[in-house]
């Protein structure tokens, strides 16, 4: 029996312990790696510069003496363009801590041919809509800095516009043909697009069929190979052997990088996500109320809404006048909604449909509350760090890549998560200390910085195999440490296994294997 759907079992999950002595060392590395990345891309061979070499001397001695001379007068006046292991066009940008020297030299990475300031790369999203979920907000943030860099033209796919949906940049065009292929074709076709992001998408069809008229086609999924379990489906498991035939697939969590390494995958990289709310123009929560917030959609298992609502049982008791604003892209369903009735907090849990001033929620609450089960980079847990929120979630760190700006309890543990709760409404300085923290956690990335990383990869892309390859192993091998991702991992998935018993005749082993994955179906002997 999934545990989720019976609330009496709910206390009796195990609670894991979380490790004393565990790294401080994350698999996906932060701040550091992007600005101290020290490339390997763009090495040229000195094995077949000295082939070349010796053909000219054989042929031209005198020529070659000269050509010799010129290239250690160089050197000795310091262009170094020919690359060592520390030298590299794609790893200087990355380098930078300045961001103006960031879109002034990110040109560099265009072929003479392809590097007219009046041509511009065109961008197509590919994704049912815009109405405000995690995804959503993905295109509209990435789309919006695409835009802003000067570079880019955008375009998004969806479905027929939608009552309710995120406000976008006015230069993003949208063509309404997301379920005809046919369609999306003559659209990429039509507008020249040249790379196609497909959001959760791995139809091989759909892939092959893109690439097939020029466009390139860019896979992310924006959760963890995991998250499937928490829902009981197995048939997303026998579509994974299809990410390969993108000509690139983006993974935004740490610990999958040890999945698809297992799968021998050569065409995965890790770009991270963009900040929603700029965290230095964000303004800071008073954090004078008594409201908490959750912001999402809630109705998925994996955000962990029962285990909110079980804390906020235990929470009024101690504030009475404690408020949890449940902010929803989806109804929480009648399910969830009888639950609070039960338990008498329907004065306490107020449900806000889907809006798009989210800042309004953020700056009238005073702790975020983020009892996700699974996340491979949380757009909401960073909007909640730039409104300076001081946020009380699961120890899920294998997923979340800061080390700060959480208070973490043990997996499941809503009776943890009530007492971090009740501290920080009980004492006001302490949600000072917390919510700063919290807001200073963002400084490891920077929405410049990604949009120079996607350009990056856009460019090794259009210059061909090779460069996108040195490019991709540079990334991997800077922002991630393998024997970590693994560990995690593994801890991860035995918390899945606790959660839902339909899983828990499998191994890790099982779900890393591409001859295994593909017969995964729900453990039989479970009642």
């Amino acid at each position: 029996m999934n545990m989720i759907e019976d609330n009496n079992e709910i206390a009796s999950i195990p609670v894991p312990k979380i490790p004393e002595n565990e790294s401080e060392f994350y698999p996906l590395k932060t701040s550091e790696a992007i600005d101290n990345i020290n490339s390997k891309i763009n090495k040229i061979s000195s094995d077949n510069k000295f082939k070349l070499l010796n053909q000219i001397l054989y042929f031209l001695f005198i020529l070659a003496f000269i050509l010799i001379f010129f290239q250690f007068i160089s050197l000795i006046a310091g262009d170094k363009t020919d690359i060592s292991e520390n030298d590299d066009k794609f790893t200087n940008l990355l380098n930078s801590n300045n961001s103006k020297q960031l879109n002034n030299n990110s040109s560099l990475l265009l072929d003479e041919e392809n590097s007219n300031p009046e041509k511009k790369i065109t961008v197509g999203f590919l994704y049912p809509s815009l109405s405000g979920n995690g995804i959503a907000r993905f295109m509209q943030v990435t789309g919006d800095y695409l835009i802003k860099s000067g570079k880019y033209n955008v375009i998004f796919i969806t479905k027929p516009k939608q009552k309710k949906e995120l406000d976008y940049n006015s230069e993003v065009r949208r063509f309404y043909c997301h379920d005809n292929l046919t369609l999306i074709k003559d659209t990429c076709k039509n507008e020249k697009i040249d790379f196609l992001i497909m959001n959760n998408f791995f139809s091989a069809n759909y892939i092959n069929q893109i690439k097939s008229i020029g466009t390139k086609t860019i896979g992310i999924y924006h959760g963890v190979f995991m998250s499937s379990m928490f829902n009981n489906h197995t048939k997303l498991y026998n579509s994974w052997k299809n990410l390969d035939l993108y000509d690139a697939f983006i993974h935004i969590s740490a610990d999958d990088y040890y999945f698809f390494t297992n799968f021998k995958f050569t065409r995965n990289i890790f770009i991270p996500n963009m900040y929603t709310f700029d965290p230095d123009e964000a303004p800071q929560s008073d954090l004078k109320s008594h409201q908490i917030m959750m912001l999402g959609r809630l109705i998925d298992k994996k955000k962990g809404l029962i285990y909110a609502i079980k804390a906020m049982s235990l929470v009024v008791k101690e504030v009475p006048d404690a408020k949890l604003n449940l902010v929803s892209s989806d109804s929480i369903g009648k399910k969830y909604g009888d639950i609070i009735n039960n338990l008498g907090l329907n004065k306490n849990i107020i449900v806000t449909p889907f809006t798009t001033d989210i800042q309004k929620h953020f700056l009238e609450s005073s702790v975020f509350l983020f009892p996700s089960l699974t996340e491979a980079f949380p757009m909401a847990l960073n909007e909640a760090k730039a409104y300076g929120l001081p946020c009380v979630g699961f120890n899920v760190d294998y997923s979340i890549p800061f080390k700060k700006g959480i208070i973490k309890v043990n997996m499941f543990d809503y009776q943890a998560l009530a007492n971090e709760i009740i501290k920080l409404l009980k004492d006001y300085d302490y949600r000072i200390k917390m919510g700063k923290e919290s807001k200073l956690s963002l400084n490891m990335f920077n929405n410049v910085k990604t949009t120079e990383m996607w350009g990056m990869l856009f460019n090794s892309l259009l210059k061909g195999e090779k460069e996108f390859q040195k490019y991709r192993r540079a990334v991997m091998k800077k922002f991630y440490n393998m024997t970590l991702a693994k560990s995690h991992l593994e801890q991860q998935f035995e918390y899945v296994k606790e959660y839902n018993k339909f899983f828990s005749c499998y191994t890790l082993d099982d779900f890393t294997s591409l001859s295994k994955i593909n017969k995964i179906q729900l453990c039989s002997n479970v009642k």
